[in-house]
């Protein structure tokens, strides 16, 4: 599947947020972090409340559960686990060199934007029943359990049991049954899980904008890093939009998506300084319709009805239309 490069339509606040460099700092030891949720979400049977700034940890064993509600929860560094409706998932090990993770019920998605996911011994493997998923090539894939399938947009994943393996390649999907068969899938095809994973995807890419532009311009270079020293890529608090990103150490990452993840050395090349705000609809109620940024597909925060998990949880497709700022409905 030929994959479009793209930048993000709010990319424009990059230039509003890269004073606020003081502020970031990198965040997440292990696997399991609740970054994102919309909607019914439950951890151990626990309902999950929005707090500002707040992420919840998904212990070793732990049990994230959706009703009428989707969840986004970061792996490994570039690695995010997107659970859908009505589904479950365990945490079985939550360190970074060997992140497990059960899908227990209904739907979920996986992104990887790190081709560094790329390698013999992945250190992400997903459990599905008596089947193991590892990503052999970094990419997108879906897994399901009624039907119980897995579909591959991006990449390879391979499947293995007791006794067989196969490699799902792009665009094919396997029923998970004895034979491990695959077949081709029209990747164009995609339910609402796929379509809310890319408008995650498209929002995570101006988080990193900023913060990419925030680490090489500003103190955080040295302040910010892995105990001192340059910026040694991984997540990426960035308060401004209250999200977690990927900053990857050096070079251009592409989601599956087509949208960018930069490091402190390539943001330089795409960004420029947007010159006059007051044209493009910024003011107390965030960015204007002129600028086509606070709508449904793409805005920040509550555009699609969702909240960050430090933010206020609307019900999907509950939100209002506004962007980022005042405008919006996010309640704590």
């Amino acid at each position: 599947m030929h994959t479009e490069r793209r930048f993000s339509r709010i990319a424009v606040l990059v230039s509003m947020s890269a004073a606020v460099c003081a502020a970031q700092s990198i965040t997440s030891a292990r696997s399991g972090t609740l970054h994102y949720f919309q909607g019914d979400v439950s951890i151990d049977g626990a309902q999950i409340q929005a707090k500002a700034s707040v992420f919840p940890q998904i212990k070793d064993q732990g049990v994230l559960s959706t009703a009428r509600g989707r969840a986004e929860i970061l792996l490994t560094p570039g690695v995010f686990l997107r659970v859908g409706e009505n589904s479950s998932i365990r945490m079985l090990d939550t360190r970074l060199t060997s992140t497990r993770v059960d899908i227990l019920s209904g739907s979920v998605i996986v992104e990887s934007d790190d081709p560094q996911m790329t390698i013999k011994d992945s250190p992400v493997t997903l459990l599905y029943k008596d089947y193991e998923l590892h990503m052999g090539k970094h990419g997108l894939f879906e897994v399901t359990s009624d039907p119980a399938q897995m579909k591959v947009f991006k990449g390879e994943v391979e499947v293995s049991t007791s006794s067989n393996r196969v490699v799902v390649k792009e665009d094919h999907l396997m029923p998970f049954a004895a034979g491990l068969t695959t077949e081709k899938f029209d990747p164009k095809s995609g339910d609402d899980l796929y379509i809310w994973a890319r408008e995650r995807s498209e929002n995570l890419s101006a988080a990193n904008m900023s913060s990419a532009r925030s680490i090489s311009t500003g103190s955080c270079f040295v302040a910010c890093a892995n105990g001192g020293g340059a910026w040694n890529g991984g997540w990426y608090y960035n308060p401004y939009f209250d999200m977690i990103t990927y900053v990857p150490m050096a070079g251009t990452f592409w989601s599956p998506f087509g949208y960018g993840f930069f490091s402190p050395v390539t943001i330089g090349q795409y960004y420029a300084p947007v010159s006059t705000l007051a044209n493009r609809g910024i003011g107390s109620s965030g960015l204007g319709s002129n600028t086509g940024l606070g709508n449904s597909s793409s805005g920040v925060g509550t555009a699609s009805g969702g909240s960050p998990a430090g933010m206020g949880g609307g019900s999907i497709g509950g939100g209002a239309r506004g962007g980022v700022g005042g405008g919006g409905a996010r309640g704590r």
